[in-house]
């Protein structure tokens, strides 16, 4: 096959995109979120969490769970791997120090990172000896009022300035990323205007441009974004200064309705198209917000994900999918 210089530019771009530029993150700690939800873990999630059966029985669960993650994702860059949650809320949180451990000694070449809800846990982290072993934090926050009181007992002031207070102590020496939830709508208050999503995340957008956020996170909290506003979304925010390399996708899809599971896979093909930076990606078959919603969808699963990969690439050049002679 003879290849034109343009076709040589286009597979540059689109390879480069596909094997380095993305970054795929292992959604383990939002998984572990519905983690005793599941059919097969119900017995011994009725167990007291401080019955050391119970505990040993969860820590082989969750290290089997850890490992197929990151033997099954392909290229995966980083495993957030839990939170500094309140453990009266999420309890299973309780083992993410342990599980860190673990991954770092049996995996050492993947990042880890952690999700802290405020400045306190922040702290809590710091004396813990967990700030030297991870190469970042995440924050969350999101554009409704509502979720944020319930979900973080916190205003969308609060929860701005509180990530600012985090980051300024960490500095730049860590990674940082921030999610942002309920695009385009919330499991509480319902549908959320345009107008709201874009002031919410100026502020971030700003410490993006300073280089004080590695990436924004879009979180679809409640599966049912459809394409077109995630389109529309994410081209007026790099209108608004944010580039799509520091954009990343935290979707949720519930892959029983087929119109979901397709709408989806558009969502997909258009961060494709517009190089979109990270996706948050599950082997977990879970996740989800538990503290707002009773039955919230899966994460963004890995094998859906990498389908998607192919598609897009087999429908702009089929050759695309595997390298020519030619390119290095």
């Amino acid at each position: 096959m003879c290849y034109s210089g343009a076709t040589k530019t286009i597979f540059a771009k689109y390879y480069k995109y596909f094997k380095d530029d993305i970054r795929l993150c292992g959604a383990f700690r939002d998984g572990l979120q519905t983690y005793g939800n599941t059919a097969v873990r119900t017995d011994i999630f009725r167990l007291p969490p401080t019955n050391p059966i119970n505990t040993a029985i969860e820590l082989d669960e969750l290290k089997y769970d850890l490992m197929k993650m990151i033997n099954t994702i392909s290229n995966v860059h980083t495993i957030e791997i839990g939170s500094f949650a309140n453990p009266k809320v999420l309890p299973i949180m309780r083992h993410t120090k342990t599980l860190l451990d673990y991954g770092i000694m049996h995996y050492p070449n993947i990042n880890y990172t952690i999700l802290v809800p405020n400045y306190a846990r922040l702290q809590e982290c710091i004396n813990d000896d967990i700030y030297q072993k991870v190469s970042g934090f995440s924050y969350i926050t999101s554009v409704s009022q509502a979720f944020q009181q319930k979900n973080a007992r916190q205003t969308l002031d609060e929860s701005r300035k509180n990530i600012i207070q985090c980051i300024n102590f960490v500095g730049s020496e860590k990674r940082a990323k921030v999610y942002i939830s309920c695009i385009t709508e919330c499991p509480i208050a319902g549908h959320i205007p345009d107008e709201t999503i874009y002031n919410t995340i100026k502020p971030y957008i700003i410490m993006a441009a300073n280089g004080e956020i590695d990436e924004i996170c879009l979180a679809d909290t409640c599966a049912t974004l459809s394409s077109s506003d995630y389109t529309r979304i994410i081209e007026t925010l790099y209108m608004l200064g944010l580039p799509y390399s520091k954009m990343g996708l935290h979707l949720h899809v519930n892959m029983n309705i087929p119109e979901r599971v397709s709408n989806a896979r558009r969502i997909l093909y258009s961060a494709f198209e517009h190089g979109i930076g990270g996706f948050d990606v599950t082997t977990m078959s879970q996740g989800g917000c538990s503290v707002t919603m009773k039955s919230p969808a899966s994460n963004l699963d890995a094998e859906f994900f990498n389908t998607c990969c192919n598609e897009w690439l087999a429908q702009h050049n089929p050759s695309l999918i595997t390298p020519p002679a030619w390119f290095p």
